[in-house]
């Protein structure tokens, strides 16, 4: 904005005339893609924009905070400087202290410091929140920015079928890409390809064998990297999109996984021998320079029955026993969550485990039981949040206490990673799935679930996407995952995309759209795009 000698003269002029506290009055009115713009223009405006978005980022839902948070550290280049951290004591009886005079909010790079975090957060009542606030530097535009990706619009018309894949077998997503596996010509064949915003081809390499799984391993200073299980043998690739390929990296030690493998940034969770009751948690460390990643094993995790399905989600592990129950672990291993046992999860129903909420349909339990000359009515999920928001919500010395009478503000807006270092591993949250049926309000039959950034994407039998916004605007209204809204409540959006049900679904957000990849039962992929209301200048 500042490009021309003469309008850099202007506004220094102008802002010789008026102090900063009266520029911060005035640039809070501005909507966020103007105050985006209004950042660019100088250093102090800069800083402006970052408090103001800071204060709007602590108004969103505490729980898509964290999960913002989570994904921004995961996948930012920023790495904090360690030199203004003091190291956290967390104390007994936290006290909200008065923001001292002396203290500035800025440090000498420009950030705002961990001290002004402290004091001023919302979060700080908590021990937790305020080790963490004091430890962690956010780019709150950045957040800002990731959130304002979600408001795209509620008309079907505008979004575009860009691309069309034959012989789908597997998706997944990454930061700014999604992976699509299809069959080669051959049947022992796989063909791998991503693809990026419109659609456009990134990369693709040929496996002379089955891929049954793609995992993205993501750190901060390294690109994106692949785990693709191939056959059961982990592989390991660096995408380059310049020139539209795959590079191998080797793996050390090599492992056999199971194809069933999850990823939360550089952690992998995966079962080694089928049969045993054990997942092992492996953190991967990328040298890209090397052309290779090396793994070192954290921990296993020792089950009471067979795992169906588990996934990682900021230090907790969730797994769907064979036995029916569902059950979350940290990453040392021990046992805090685990829920009463239900039937249906003894079947190989299509469930989905995402950021710590669990959703199993029970379509298959429905169709087996028809076979017996047993009706029952349509399909229901059962769906239930992570064993972090529960525990929060009751409160510490709350833990096993099945009753949801706990309003602790201070304890359901502590960090989540701070709070697995105080659960109580001799008692075990009690964790309850919802019976939703998702899409009834619409009258249509939901077959898949992919959840990112509290939108919910739902794949149906009919052939559509529906997505839904499962947080209140208002923070009061709603702090946690409105799962009746699932049930209740019209979809943001519909639009149909296939002629067949829905099995598949990845998405991935940039500026300017929503990029959603879907399969259907016959393997046919569709990429659709989902344009954002306001494209970002940025």
């Amino acid at each position: 904005m500042c490009n021309s000698p003469e309008l850099r003269e202007d506004v220094g002029r102008i802002q010789m005339q008026l102090p900063l506290e009266i520029w911060e009055v005035i640039l809070k009115y501005l909507p966020f893609l103007d105050l985006m713009k209004a950042s660019s223009v100088c250093y102090q405006w800069r800083q402006l924009a970052r408090r103001i978005s800071h204060e709007r980022c602590l108004n969103l839902p505490t729980r898509l905070l964290l999960e913002l948070i989570h994904e921004y550290n995961v996948t930012s280049s920023y790495v904090p400087s360690p030199t203004r951290t003091p190291t956290p004591t967390p104390s007994s009886s936290p006290v909200l202290t008065p923001l001292s005079e002396n203290v500035d909010p800025m440090d000498s790079a420009g950030n705002e410091s961990r001290e002004y975090f402290r004091q001023q957060s919302p979060l700080s009542p908590s021990p937790y929140s305020r080790c963490v606030w004091m430890r962690e530097s956010v780019d709150w535009i950045a957040l800002s920015k990731m959130m304002m990706q979600t408001e795209v619009t509620k008309d079907s018309s505008h979004c575009v079928v860009v691309c069309q894949i034959e012989k789908l077998t597997h998706l997944s997503a990454a930061g700014h890409f999604v992976v699509c596996v299809s069959r080669g010509l051959e049947g022992t064949t796989s063909v791998l390809r991503l693809f990026g915003v419109d659609g456009v081809e990134l990369a693709l390499h040929n496996f002379s064998g089955r891929v049954h799984k793609v995992c993205i391993i993501k750190s901060p200073n390294t690109p994106s990297l692949l785990a693709v299980c191939v056959d059961r043998e982990l592989k390991c690739y660096l995408p380059v999109a310049s020139e539209q390929i795959l590079l191998p990296l080797s793996i050390c030690p090599s492992i056999d996984v199971d194809s069933r493998m999850c990823c939360d940034g550089t952690t992998l969770v995966i079962s080694e021998l089928v049969g045993d009751n054990q997942l092992a948690l492996y953190e991967a460390t990328p040298c890209v320079q090397q052309m290779r990643v090396e793994l070192q094993l954290k921990c296993r995790i020792h089950t009471s029955s067979s795992p169906l399905f588990w996934d990682l989600w900021n230090g907790f592990v969730t797994v769907v026993l064979s036995g029916g129950h569902v059950t979350t672990y940290t990453k040392t291993g021990g046992l805090v969550g685990e829920s009463p046992m239900y039937k249906d999860l003894r079947y190989p129903n299509p469930t989905v485990l995402s950021h710590g909420l669990v959703f199993a349909s029970t379509i298959t339990s429905r169709t087996l039981l028809a076979y017996w000359h047993m009706a029952r009515d349509r399909d229901y999920w059962l769906v239930g949040r992570s064993v972090i928001e529960e525990w929060i919500h009751r409160g510490e010395k709350a833990i096993g206490n099945t009753s949801n009478t706990c309003d602790d503000v201070e304890m359901r807006e502590a960090h989540t990673s701070e709070v697995q270092s105080q659960i109580q591993l001799s008692s075990v949250c009690i964790l309850t799935l919802a019976k939703i049926r998702i899409g009834s309000a619409v009258m249509l039959e939901t077959t898949v679930v992919y959840y990112k950034r509290g939108l919910v994407f739902c794949g149906t039998d009919q052939g559509q996407l529906l997505v839904y916004r499962v947080f209140a605007e208002d923070k009061t209204k709603c702090p946690k995952i409105n799962i009746p809204l699932l049930e209740s409540s019209l979809p943001y959006l519909c639009m149909a995309v296939a002629a067949r049900p829905i099995s598949r679904i990845a998405a991935f957000f940039s500026d300017s759209q929503i990029t959603v990849a879907i399969g259907d039962r016959i393997g046919k992929g569709y990429i659709v795009s989902i344009p954002n209301i306001n494209k970002s200048p940025l």
